[in-house]
């Protein structure tokens, strides 16, 4: 693998084997059921950006996949990562030291945005994610040694 880096900051090789991986399964996805004009009727996507999309020209946006998926009765984490929620929840629950499925997934729609984000707007985050924590640490740390609120 080379040191040249794409616009988002990753490997180019692997940028590009995510980006086929994807665009095979949204094609896939879609063929498997439908045509891409059936597919423009039924979600509003013009057809000429499904195909972009299914080709790895152009990345899909969130709400293009969440049609996508929901269309063809497709899991859009089996459209983003290549393995369904359930799947991600379990292999995740450890690192996200979470029982919710709902969060397990918010984690990964976050971490699979942050790629589109400024590097303000990451910083933000990481300002918003460290308060975030602080309160919740503090939290239980009032909790553990029972004081009281008041």
């Amino acid at each position: 693998m080379s040191n040249n880096l794409n616009s988002n900051g990753y490997p180019e090789e692997m940028a590009e084997d995510i980006d086929l991986q994807r665009a095979e399964r949204i094609k896939k996805a879609i063929l498997g059921k439908f045509t891409y004009e059936r597919m423009e009727e039924l979600s509003g996507i013009n057809i000429g950006t499904l195909k972009r999309i299914a080709n790895a020209q152009r990345d899909a946006k969130i709400s293009e996949l969440e049609k996508i998926a929901e269309i063809t009765q497709t899991d859009i984490f089996e459209l983003i990562f290549g393995s369904s929620s359930s799947d991600i929840y379990d292999s995740s629950k450890r690192f996200f030291e979470t029982r919710s499925k709902d969060a397990a997934q918010a984690a990964h729609f976050i971490i699979y945005n942050l790629r589109t984000l400024d590097d303000e707007d990451i910083l933000c985050l990481g300002r918003v994610s460290n308060a975030l924590q602080t309160a919740t640490t503090s939290r239980k740390w009032d909790e553990l040694f029972g004081k009281k609120k008041g």
